[in-house]
């Protein structure tokens, strides 16, 4: 089912060093900033 880069050891593989790299702190703020990037390129493309 799950094949590649996606199983899921490989994905809390990918967190765990993210979370070592940036730190507990820095975390939630990139994954806002990744998640409200969307939206304002949509916004960015309606004007």
């Amino acid at each position: 089912m799950f094949e590649g880069i996606f199983q899921p050891t490989h994905l809390l593989l990918v967190f765990g060093i993210a979370l070592l790299v940036f730190g507990p702190k820095k975390l939630p703020e990139l994954g806002k900033g990744i998640g409200e990037e969307p939206s304002s390129v949509h916004k960015k493309n309606l004007d």
